[in-house]
């Protein structure tokens, strides 16, 4: 299934600064990508498609170390095959996580479907279809909606979310609970706004998605320190959502 056409990425790609030395999310752009085993570009050459993942370390180099979003295999790629997800403008941003939500929900809700199906089979290999995705795209992308959405406050991307979680409700992920409590920590009345436009079922399994990831969160104030009481305070608006 042929889900990601990122003809955005070839005109809206800018050279925002980044980071150093640390591994972060990225994006294949180029039509042809690869990328290698161990450090050097001699090494061993992995197929990549264009819109795959892949986890890099910026540097001033031409080559830059990279992680596979699976089994974190280390190697190489080249660094004008790829684009840091943190650097793509919002609009790009905006693009991809919608295109990946949208795809994820279409997967859950097909897989739902066949559960009634009278072939085991049919359902396996679904399931096997639908793992895949959350592995390769859906929850390494998720680790960056928190920051795209305290930047965005796009509204209209965190409804799709909460549609594909509620498509893919008993997923045994903790990312989802991690990037929504980041969410509700940086914007909480927008977050309460999405809520309370769910239905009571929809809106109910959020809060508890949220409310799990608060109480595994660790949250600091201003001089860096322990802020013990950010969580209950947290809590209470969020329970304040149910009266």
């Amino acid at each position: 299934m042929k889900l990601f056409l990122f003809s955005w990425l070839t005109f809206l790609l800018l050279p925002f600064p980044s980071a150093l030395g640390q591994f972060q999310l990225a994006v294949f752009v180029h039509r042809s990508p690869s990328w290698h085993l161990a450090s050097s570009p001699t090494a061993q050459r992995q197929p990549a498609q264009f819109g795959d993942f892949i986890y890099c370390e910026k540097n001033p180099q031409s080559w830059w170390p990279a992680q596979s979003v699976v089994d974190y295999q280390s190697g190489s790629v080249p660094a004008d095959q790829v684009a840091l997800i943190s650097e793509l403008p919002l609009a790009a941003q905006k693009v991809l996580f919608d295109s990946v939500f949208r795809a994820y929900q279409q997967l859950a809700d097909t897989f739902r479907v066949q559960i009634e199906a009278p072939k085991q089979t049919t359902q396996t290999a679904m399931r096997l279809v639908v793992e895949k995705f959350n592995d390769e795209k859906f929850d390494p992308l998720l680790s960056e909606f928190a920051d795209y959405f305290r930047k965005s406050q796009d509204m209209a991307t965190l409804q799709q979310l909460f549609a594909t979680l509620w498509a893919d409700r008993g997923a045994q992920s903790e990312m989802p609970s991690v990037a929504l409590a980041q969410c509700f920590a940086n914007h909480p009345e927008r977050v309460v706004t999405a809520l309370r436009r769910l239905d009571t079922a929809v809106r109910e399994a959020m809060i508890e998605i949220i409310a799990h990831g608060i109480d595994n969160q660790i949250y600091l104030d201003d001089n860096e320190k322990l802020d013990t009481d950010q969580n209950l305070r947290l809590k209470s608006k969020l329970e304040a959502i149910r009266n």
